[in-house]
């Protein structure tokens, strides 16, 4: 199981790192990470130098990819992995995963069409 899958699944029982071992409770949210964010996530785990590049530069790393291959990312993935500014590959997950989170529910408040969409493409990719 990928890391995104482990976290998603982590926060969608309505877990919260509240710090190193510590959880609480929070409302659960249908958010998971698409196959390539899990693949991101996963070359981030396995290799130390990509994990630097991408917790220094992101958009570096998405432009050099990873063994050979690119990560194809949507528009709204791509803003979100950019943006990160954290100091550890766990601690980017979690704030990858809650952007992803917001931006679905900004899409429940500005176009209920789309996010009927977004859930369909959540399903079709599992």
């Amino acid at each position: 199981m990928a890391l995104g899958q482990i976290l998603s699944q982590s926060l969608s029982r309505g877990e919260r790192f509240v710090g190193p071992t510590m959880r609480s409770s929070v409302s659960p949210s249908p958010t998971s990470l698409s196959k390539n964010l899990n693949r991101l996530l996963s070359a981030a785990v396995v290799s130390s130098h990509f994990r630097r590049l991408l917790l220094a530069d992101p958009v570096a790393a998405l432009a050099t990819g990873y063994n050979g291959e690119d990560f194809q990312l949507t528009p709204t993935e791509y803003a979100a992995v950019t943006s990160v500014r954290v100091g550890t590959i766990r601690d980017f997950a979690a704030q990858l995963l809650r952007m992803l989170q917001n931006a679905a529910g900004d899409a429940v408040l500005y176009a209920p069409a789309a996010q009927a969409d977004f859930r369909f493409a959540e399903v079709a990719t599992q």
